[in-house]
């Protein structure tokens, strides 16, 4: 039996013995290298990126709006969540001081009432770029034989809108009712004369970050396993989110200290910073969510190889 070949990822010779944990990794460093040049992840990259910043407005008038009339919250309120939101996705600024988006987010939130049904029109129309843009890169690194029709295709890409942002605004919802429970549990360890502020702090800090990284995952296991046309196993969407995940937060820690050891111009303050940012963090994300596929389907393929040997 001819054993399956994925195109773009060349198998190697055939060993007599099990190769070592060495070789393991020199293969698939092999692969990888192989496969991110030949598919050009760098431009796909760009592509995926211009599509996040084209959404990236209506987005936050959509979620600033539905945070407002879902959850019944006052301008402050909502500008206050969609800033915390961002926090989990943007690194710190150089001062530490907020999100780099509050000037814009404040003047969202005001202006709600009038650009909600725009923004909501907006969000949809141009997160379906979005969507297809993710679809059409993942089809190209996982090597689909075959791809949606444009009309079913839009289709599929106006629901996972809906969905996405239905999803934004629910767990903005439950992280509020999570803070309210934590004040509270604070509040009755405090008059125990159990809480300690030196002690309480970094868990909270580290219970906070974990939780933003198991959400991470969340988000990239279902890209990964929802927007391909054929059935992707869940195993390599598992490797493909936590690579994509590690990536993100390590990538998100190195800027953030970078950042507070620099200490720029003026140049590069202010709004400057925010384009700067902002832009090269878009991008370096959509880099991030193409390796972990990429990383995935080496697998996939070196899994599928071993299979096959195994039934011959």
């Amino acid at each position: 039996m001819a054993s399956a070949q994925t195109p773009g990822i060349e198998a190697p010779a055939r060993a007599s013995r099990a190769p070592g944990p060495l070789a393991v990794v020199w293969e698939y460093v092999s692969r990888i290298w192989h496969k991110f040049g030949r598919d050009d992840v760098l431009f796909l990259a760009g592509g995926v990126a211009f599509d996040m910043l084209l959404a990236g407005v209506p987005f936050f008038l959509l979620l600033a709006s539905a945070i407002g009339y879902v959850l019944n919250k006052s301008p402050n309120a909502s500008d206050t969540a969609v800033a915390d939101f961002l926090q989990q996705l943007f690194p710190t600024t150089f001062s530490g001081d907020g999100s780099l988006l509050d000037p814009v987010l404040h003047d969202v939130v005001r202006t709600r009432g009038k650009a909600g049904l725009f923004g909501a029109v907006a969000f949809v129309w141009f997160s379906t770029r979005l969507f297809a843009s993710m679809r059409a890169v993942l089809a190209r690194v996982f090597d689909e034989p075959q791809r949606r029709g444009i009309l079913l295709g839009k289709l599929f890409d106006v629901g996972a809108t809906v969905v996405t942002a239905a999803l934004v605004v629910a767990w903005i919802g439950v992280s509020a009712y999570i803070a309210l429970a934590r004040s509270s549990g604070v509040e009755v360890l405090s008059e125990w004369g159990l809480h300690n502020e030196y002690v309480m702090r970094p868990v909270i800090y580290v219970a906070g970050r974990v939780a933003a990284f198991v959400l991470l995952v969340a988000a990239f296991f279902a890209v990964y396993k929802t927007l391909p046309a054929r059935v992707v196993r869940w195993q390599q969407a598992l490797i493909g989110a936590l690579t994509s995940g590690i990536l993100f937060e390590l990538a998100r820690s190195a800027f953030t200290a970078i950042a507070r050891q620099l200490n720029p111009g003026s140049l590069y303050t202010g709004t400057m910073t925010a384009i700067i940012v902002v832009v090269f963090w878009v991008y370096y994300a959509a880099l991030m969510f193409i390796i972990g596929a990429l990383v995935s389907q080496v697998h996939e393929h070196r899994v599928q190889e071993r299979l096959s040997r195994a039934t011959q």
